[in-house]
C-alpha cells in the first residue's frame, strides 16, 4: 500500500486546487465571456481563488459548492454573501441541520427564487438595470437627496419592489456611508444605484474593473467631488 506523507498529501492537495482553479476560470470565459473579457487572466483567477476561500468559511468546499458560489459572485456581486440587500443568503447560511454539500444547493434553490422575481427570465431586468446605470449622464444623476428612490427606481424597479420601502432606506443610507457623500446626492445617488444593480461591495469587485473609472468620470463630468 502506498503511504503518502503530510508533505506529499499537501503538494497533491495544493496541484488539485491549482487544476481546479483553471477548470473553473475556462468555464467562465465559456459561460460568461463578457465578465471574463472585462476581468483578464489575473482577476479571474483570483476571483476563482475568493471563491474557494469564502465559500470555505461556510464550510463549502467541495467543486460543486465553489462552482455554485462562484455563479453567485459574478451574478450577486462578490460579496454577496454579507449584502444586507440579501436577506435570504443570510437565512441559507445560518439555517442549522444542513449536512456538507447541501449549503450551496439549498443557495442555488433560493437564488432561482430570486432571480426569478428580480433578475426576470435570463436575467432580462438585470442586464437592462446594468445598462440603464452605465448609460446616466451627468444630467441625469440626482441634485438632491430626496431625488434619490426615484432615481434608483428607476435604474432597477423590480430591485427596488423586492426592497420594498425599509430595504430601500437602508440601501440609500447604506450608500451615503459607503460613498462619503451624506450631502451629495449625485455621488451617494450613483452609489445606490450601483449597490442595487452589482452589488454592496462593486467598488471593491475584481468582476468590475471599469467601475472605478467609470464612476470617475461620471462624477467629474456632473462637476461633483
Amino acid at each position: 500500500m502506498l503511504r503518502f506523507t503530510a508533505a506529499q498529501r499537501a503538494f497533491f492537495d495544493r496541484a488539485a486546487a491549482v487544476d481546479f482553479v483553471r477548470r473553473s476560470a475556462s468555464r467562465v470565459r465559456r459561460e460568461f465571456p463578457e465578465d471574463a473579457a472585462a476581468m483578464g487572466e489575473d482577476r479571474l483567477l483570483g476571483l476563482v481563488r475568493s471563491a474557494m476561500e469564502r465559500a470555505a468559511r461556510y464550510g463549502v468546499d467541495d467543486e460543486h459548492g465553489v462552482d455554485v458560489w462562484l455563479n453567485l459572485m459574478l451574478l450577486l456581486g462578490v460579496a454577496f454573501d454579507t449584502d444586507p440587500q440579501l436577506g435570504w443568503v443570510r437565512e441559507v447560511l445560518e439555517r442549522r441541520g444542513l449536512r456538507q454539500g447541501e449549503v450551496a444547493d439549498a443557495l442555488e434553490d433560493a437564488a432561482f427564487s430570486y432571480f426569478a422575481e428580480v433578475h426576470g427570465p435570463d436575467h432580462v431586468h438585470y442586464a437592462d438595470a446594468s445598462r440603464r446605470l452605465v448609460a446616466s449622464t451627468a444630467r441625469e444623476l440626482p441634485r438632491h437627496v430626496g431625488e434619490l428612490r426615484l432615481w434608483v427606481s428607476r435604474i432597477f424597479p423590480q430591485k427596488v419592489s423586492y426592497l420594498g420601502a425599509g430595504g430601500l432606506s437602508e440601501l440609500l443610507a447604506l450608500a451615503e456611508v459607503r460613498s462619503g457623500a451624506t450631502a451629495n446626492a449625485a455621488r451617494a445617488g450613483l452609489w445606490a444605484g450601483a449597490m442595487a444593480v452589482f452589488g454592496h461591495a462593486f467598488d471593491a469587485d475584481p468582476a468590475l474593473p471599469w467601475v472605478g473609472p467609470w464612476l470617475r468620470a461620471l462624477l467629474a463630468e456632473s462637476g461633483e467631488p
